[in-house]
């Protein structure tokens, strides 16, 4: 207790002051002060530890470069919106790019009423650039994740535009391609539907599923446009041939990404085309039953999809 309550020396005049019943004029015993100490009152209060200046300069610009980030995906999506309906309504270089695709007679080349899916991709993109741009999504990881690589397939369908419209063909399979390996780099960086939340699933999965679907099919006809363009003659391999295996390639795509990976919307795509491919192609027995086949596979396909995500696989 020396430590909290120390002795004060007592001095004879202070004895008689006592017989006087005069309280003593000294000051108050040195244990009050430690009193006060203990239980907060009259004592001051300790300040606070300094902010950490590093940390809230590196908080600060982490938010800066995610509201950059949000504003540069919604920018170049706008950019790419307004550069297909401008190809159609000037239209770029006077053609629109439907003529231009009438141009190569392939059997592989969809009928102009599966192209309708652009504007299911575009809604879809318009989703996720709105969803990704909201306050409460500017610090989620994976979105972090994809925006480079969105960006990225933003400037090669804009330029594969350009190309298409200056009747470049083959100038715009190397721009496909990098169209291509941005999307699959964003579907490996999104990771399976079941690892996901219900928001998630909606705005950003699904609309890149169906986009890499359809970009996967647009591959198959752009490299074959690209050849039919340059000569080639299919090596003495029938047109009709080269058509069934093609749709076979895209049946096997539909199936891996539909089982393997547990894709809903990709092999419904590949349906989708599949099946405007085989109408178009009635009269071509091969090729017309070749895509109906496809379509049944990406049908089936997608229900085994939707199965593994019931059952959490």
């Amino acid at each position: 207790m020396t430590g909290i309550c120390r002795a004060v020396p007592y001095t004879p005049s202070d004895e008689g002051r006592m017989r006087g019943n005069q309280v003593p004029s000294r000051t108050l015993p040195t244990h009050v002060g430690h009193t006060q100490m203990f239980f907060g009152g009259g004592g001051a209060s300790p300040e606070p530890p300094p902010p950490d200046k590093e940390k809230t300069y590196f908080m600060t610009t982490a938010s800066t470069n995610d509201l950059a980030r949000q504003g540069a995906v919604v920018a170049a999506l706008g950019a790419t919106v307004a550069m297909n309906t401008l190809a159609n309504t000037l239209p770029l270089n006077g053609q629109k790019t439907g003529d231009i695709s009438k141009r190569f007679p392939l059997m592989i080349t969809p009928p102009g009423y599966v192209f309708s899916i652009w504007g299911l991709i575009y809604t879809g993109l318009i989703t996720y650039a709105v969803y990704q741009a909201l306050p409460a999504q500017r610090d989620q990881e994976r979105l972090r994740r994809i925006a480079a690589p969105f960006i990225v397939s933003c400037v090669a369908n804009s330029l594969w535009l350009v190309l298409w419209h200056h009747n470049k063909p083959k100038a715009t399979v190397p721009v496909m391609l990098t169209l291509l390996a941005s999307l699959i780099t964003i579907d490996r960086r999104i990771g399976p539907a079941k690892d996901l939340t219900s928001d998630e699933r909606i705005f950003v999965r699904t609309p890149f599923s169906i986009y890499l679907g359809w970009v996967s099919v647009a591959t198959i006809v752009n490299i074959t446009v690209a050849l039919y363009d340059a000569g080639w003659d299919g090596c003495g391999v029938p047109p009709e041939a080269w058509t069934a295996g093609l749709l076979g390639t895209a049946g096997g795509l539909a199936a891996t990404m539909g089982v393997k990976e547990g894709d809903v919307p990709f092999p419904l795509v590949v349906a989708w085309a599949s099946s405007g491919i085989a109408r178009k192609n009635a009269d071509v027995p091969l090729v017309a039953s070749m895509g109906w086949a496809v379509t049944a596979l990406g049908i089936f396909a997608a229900i085994a999809a939707a199965m593994q995500g019931k059952q959490g696989v």
